[in-house]
C-alpha cells in the first residue's frame, strides 16, 4: 500500500508539472501574440519593390476560397515576371511594413496619338498602355481598404513613369476582387476605372486613363 501511495503521489506530481509546463507555454504564446501588431484599417499602406528580402512572404499570400482561380498564384506570377515578361512591374502591398497583397502590371505597348500634334513636332503625344495581370489582397486582410489605397498608389506611380497619357486595362472576369461581397466592376469604378466601349466580340474589360 505504501508503494502504491508513493507511486500515485509521484504520478500526480509529474502530471502537475506537465500541466504547469503547458500552462506556462500557453501564457508565453499568448503574450507573444499580443505583442504582434496586425494591420488594421488605420495602417499606412505603401507599395514596395519585390526583392530578395520579401519575395517569399509574397508567395505565401493567398486569396479566399471563392477567389481561387480568379488570380494566378503569386509564385507563378513572379516566375512569369522573371523569365517571360521582362517589361512587367511587380509590387508588394504592405500595411505597416507587413506584406498584405501583390500587384503585377504588364506594359503592353506605347502608342503614338495620330493627328494630335503636341507642339514638339513628333506628330502627337504618346500613350503608355498597361495590362493589370494580377492584383490581390491576402484573405486575412480583405475588407480593410488596402486594395483601394494600393490601387490609388499604383495610379500615382504610373503617372510618374509614363511619358504621356497612361492607360491601364483590366480584364474583369479573371480579376481577383478585393472584397468577397463586391464585384470587380464596383471596386474598379470606385478607383476611377470605367467600362471599355469596345466593339462587339472584344473581351470584357475596364480601363483607367491618367
Amino acid at each position: 500500500m505504501v508503494q502504491i501511495a508513493h507511486f500515485a503521489t509521484a504520478h500526480h506530481q509529474e502530471r502537475s508539472e506537465q500541466v504547469f509546463a503547458i500552462d506556462s507555454f500557453t501564457t508565453e504564446f499568448c503574450k507573444s501574440m499580443d505583442s504582434i501588431q496586425l494591420p488594421s484599417r488605420q495602417s499606412t499602406v505603401v507599395l514596395r519593390e519585390v526583392t530578395a528580402n520579401n519575395w517569399k512572404a509574397i508567395t505565401e499570400l493567398v486569396v479566399n476560397r471563392e477567389q481561387l482561380g480568379l488570380v494566378p498564384p503569386n509564385l507563378e506570377s513572379l516566375c512569369e515576371h522573371q523569365f517571360y515578361t521582362p517589361k512587367s512591374i511587380v509590387r508588394a502591398i504592405e500595411a505597416d511594413n507587413v506584406p498584405v497583397g501583390y500587384i503585377r502590371l504588364h506594359q503592353e505597348q506605347e502608342e503614338q496619338d495620330q493627328g494630335h500634334d503636341n507642339g514638339t513636332g513628333d506628330g502627337g503625344a504618346s500613350s503608355s498602355i498597361f495590362l493589370l495581370r494580377s492584383f490581390m489582397i491576402d484573405q486575412a486582410c480583405q475588407g480593410l481598404g488596402f486594395g483601394t489605397k494600393a490601387m490609388l498608389l499604383l495610379q500615382e506611380e504610373i503617372r510618374g513613369i509614363s511619358r504621356g497619357k497612361a492607360i491601364v486595362k483590366v480584364p474583369t472576369k479573371p480579376f481577383a476582387i478585393v472584397h468577397p461581397d463586391d464585384s470587380p466592376e464596383h471596386f474598379l469604378a470606385g478607383t476611377g476605372f470605367r467600362k471599355d466601349k469596345g466593339g462587339q466580340g472584344q473581351a470584357e474589360e475596364m480601363i483607367w486613363e491618367s
